[in-house]
């Protein structure tokens, strides 16, 4: 047998056998197209059979190879006790699908195809339809942020930048070489750099 023996151990106690529900093989039916399933007890006890593994309407009239209004609509004319029994096969169905999330919860670690089974209850149910799916996916697009600056602002942010490095610029000369111009307009050296002589200086 492939796997360890610890894989092979939690294999084995995954689901006790008293509860897992093993659904029949629909390609295994004895009924074919030519030796379709007539409606008697046998035909209904199956009809609960199978609804109680979750199968649907169509599925089981697939299984008895017959169209699904035969099994719907026709038979229950010839038989009217086969409308209580489709009703509780409906029921049984249901049940089938409400008790996955509590199984899987229960059973298997919580481990559960969420996203199919809520797009089967919406479609299947009509209590379901008005829900929002349940989305496991993650939008990056929503995760990133994109800011477009306009023209106009970038021009502005370009002209403030060369202000400061021309700012900056002055400051590192004056720190070599002060040389601040007097109000005649003559340079005099080792002069204390001030904001406000910077100013006369650009001007």
């Amino acid at each position: 047998m492939a796997g360890s023996p610890l894989k092979r151990a939690k294999q084995a106690a995954k689901v006790p056998p008293e509860i897992e529900a093993t659904r029949p093989d629909l390609s295994k039916s004895p009924h074919t197209p030519d030796n379709p399933a007539q409606p008697s007890t046998d035909t209904f006890a199956t009809i609960l059979d199978l609804a109680r593994h979750g199968f649907s309407t169509t599925e089981i009239a697939a299984y008895f190879a017959v169209p699904e209004e035969t099994m719907t609509e026709d038979w229950p004319e010839t038989h009217p006790e086969l409308k209580a029994v489709l009703r509780l096969a409906r029921t049984r169905e249901k049940a089938w699908w409400l008790s996955q999330p509590r199984l899987a919860i229960t059973h298997d670690n919580n481990r559960f195809a969420v996203g199919p089974w809520s797009h089967v209850m919406r479609s299947r149910y009509p209590e379901f339809a008005d829900l929002p799916p349940i989305n496991t996916a993650i939008n990056i697009g929503s995760l990133v942020r994109i800011n477009r600056v306009h023209p106009d602002d970038l021009v502005r942010m370009v002209e403030q930048l060369g202000e400061s490095v021309s700012r900056q610029l002055i400051r590192d000369q004056m720190a070599v070489s002060p040389k601040v111009l007097t109000d005649k307009g003559t340079v005099q050296p080792g002069a204390s750099w001030t904001p406000e002589n910077e100013a006369e200086t650009r001007e």
